[in-house]
C-alpha cells in the first residue's frame, strides 16, 4: 500500500471551499463588477421605464433610481459599495426563498400529495396477492436449467 504523501498547496488554493460557501467576487478585477453592474442597471432602468410608461410613474420612478444607485455603485465602488448591494440583494433572494419554501411547500403537500395518498389507500391492499405464509419453510425458489444470462448477451446488437 502507498503511503500518504502530502498536498500540494497551490493545488488546494484553487479548489472550492464548501465551508465558506457562495461569495461574490470581491478579489476578482473590477472591470467584471463594473461589467456586471451595468448590465444589472440597464436592464433596471429599461424595466423601469416599461412601469413608468405602462403602470405607475411613481413605481417606475423607483425602479429607475434603484438601477442608477446600482449603475454608479458598480462604477465608482465596485469592490466596496457595489459589493455590499449585492450581497444585500443575495440576502435578499435566500429571505424570500426560504419564506416561499414555508408557504408553498406545506400547500404543494397537503393539497397534492395526502389527496393522492388517500385514494392510493382506498384501493387494494395488495394488487400481486402476496401473503406471508407462516408454516412455510422458506420463499426460496429454485432457478429451472434453461437460459444462462451470460450467454444471452453474447450478442447485444
Amino acid at each position: 500500500m502507498e503511503a500518504n504523501r502530502p498536498g500540494r498547496p497551490e493545488a488546494a488554493a484553487v479548489i472550492w471551499n464548501w465551508q465558506e460557501g457562495d461569495r461574490p467576487d470581491a478579489e476578482g478585477p473590477p472591470h467584471g463588477s463594473r461589467l456586471r453592474g451595468v448590465l444589472q442597471a440597464s436592464i433596471g432602468a429599461s424595466v423601469g421605464a416599461g412601469v413608468f410608461w405602462f403602470v405607475s410613474q411613481t413605481f417606475g420612478t423607483v425602479i429607475f433610481v434603484i438601477a442608477a444607485t446600482i449603475a454608479f455603485a458598480a462604477l465608482v465602488s465596485p469592490s466596496g459599495l457595489y459589493a455590499l448591494i449585492e450581497r444585500a440583494f443575495a440576502a435578499l433572494g435566500r429571505g424570500i426563498a426560504r419564506l416561499l419554501t414555508w408557504v408553498l411547500l406545506p400547500g404543494i403537500f397537503y393539497l397534492f400529495f395526502v389527496p393522492f395518498g388517500l385514494l392510493f389507500r382506498r384501493g387494494q391492499r395488495d394488487s400481486m396477492k402476496r401473503f406471508f405464509d407462516p408454516s412455510a419453510d422458506s420463499y426460496w425458489s429454485d432457478r429451472s436449467a434453461g437460459v444462462v444470462a451470460s450467454a444471452s448477451r453474447a450478442r447485444q446488437f
